[in-house]
């Protein structure tokens, strides 16, 4: 429906290829016009408001068959997955300062241990003016994270950007040491994004990931996350080490998190089979308010019914397909990237963001 602040009585639809026009079924409430519009899947749709009274038209019968997003849906295919490391153990030189830092400045890391730690300062006097102080850089500290690996995708591969490792950096899993001129562009999130290959690498139990890096100033260090990318799932609460497993043979469209899917950002493609009966026109989410806030996309074989970004989550049936009595259908969920960048989602209920 849209909805136009406009004082003229109707409007039509005009086709900009033809140049022909026809009047649209309109309503008024109060100042605005209100004008029932389909449109097209990635099209578009030119409306004119008109001095013509509004036309009549014939009142057709709509029937709304609901979508269960509750109930599991298959996965088409393996899901490009992400497992986001943004935690790590802490360690300035040999001794192991903190357990639990995110990426960060290492003058903030260090402000973080500074009541439990000594820390490498240097203190100048000044006369009569204030003591000068500064950090004795550079600094050797290292990142530290952990996960174990059920299962090994041969796609998998471990991802950083390398313009967040300020400072003399070499990164290494499980020994093997990945040389940042060999990483190649893995685009997650930003274009700045570069991988290695580490199937080969990764052993069947507990890997270990260490960022090693000579800090120089006090804005460097390790400023960012570090990801896997593959075909996988994972297992393991927020609070607890993360595991790799299989990648999920079907996902709660409402629960990614529970799906094996916790960081996962891009596009997801499920399907499942539905019943239509005779007079069925239209397909839509059965939800409440705010229960799901991604874009969808619904698929008949391989023909779009449109791109929905908010509710109504509602498609128009083509006329060919109704009244089937075992149609699939494919729905494509495109999630923010939020999960994969902060490693966190907004919970509607608790009214703040949680750790996923």
């Amino acid at each position: 429906m849209l909805c136009v602040r406009t004082d003229a009585p109707s409007a039509e639809l005009w086709d900009a290829e033809t140049g022909e026009h026809a009047p649209l079924p309109c309503c008024r409430s109060g100042a605005d016009l209100s004008c029932a519009i389909t449109l097209p899947a990635h099209g578009s749709v030119v409306v004119v408001t008109s001095d013509q009274p509004p036309a009549t038209f014939p009142v057709s019968q709509q029937n709304e068959v609901a979508l269960d997003l509750t109930e599991p849906w298959r996965t088409v295919g393996p899901p490009r997955n992400i497992l986001r490391m943004g935690r790590f153990e802490f360690a300035l030189g040999d001794r192991v300062c903190a357990t639990d830092v995110p990426p960060e400045p290492i003058i903030n890391t260090l402000a973080r241990i500074s009541g439990t730690e000594p820390l490498p300062v240097s203190i100048a006097p000044n006369g009569f003016g204030p003591t000068g102080w500064r950090m004795e850089y550079p600094l050797s500290a290292t990142w530290r994270a952990t996960f174990t690996a059920e299962h090994v995708p041969d796609d998998l591969r471990l991802v950083v950007d390398p313009t967040a490792l300020v400072g003399d950096a070499r990164v290494l899993l499980n020994g093997t040491e990945l040389p940042l001129g060999d990483a190649q562009p893995e685009f997650v999130f930003e274009h700045t994004n570069a991988g290695w290959p580490v199937a080969e690498i990764v052993r069947s139990g507990e890997n270990e990931l260490l960022m090693q890096l000579d800090v120089h100033a006090d804005d460097g260090g390790m400023l960012d996350a570090a990801w896997l990318v593959g075909s996988f799932g994972v297992a393991g609460a927020a609070d607890q080490p993360r595991r790799l497993v299989a990648p999920p043979e079907s996902a709660l469209p409402l629960d990614l998190p529970a799906s094996g899917l916790p960081h996962f950002a891009g596009t997801l493609a499920l399907e499942r089979e539905i019943a239509l009966a005779a007079g069925d026109t239209h397909l839509a989410f059965a939800l409440e308010a705010d229960a799901f806030l991604d874009c969808a996309e619904l698929f008949v074989g391989e023909r779009s019914l449109g791109v929905r970004c908010w509710p109504p989550y509602r498609w128009e049936l083509p006329a060919d397909v109704r009244g089937q009595s075992n149609l699939t259908v494919r729905l494509e969920i495109t999630t923010s990237a939020g999960p994969a960048i902060e490693g966190k989602a907004f919970d509607m209920q608790a009214g703040e963001f949680v750790e996923l």
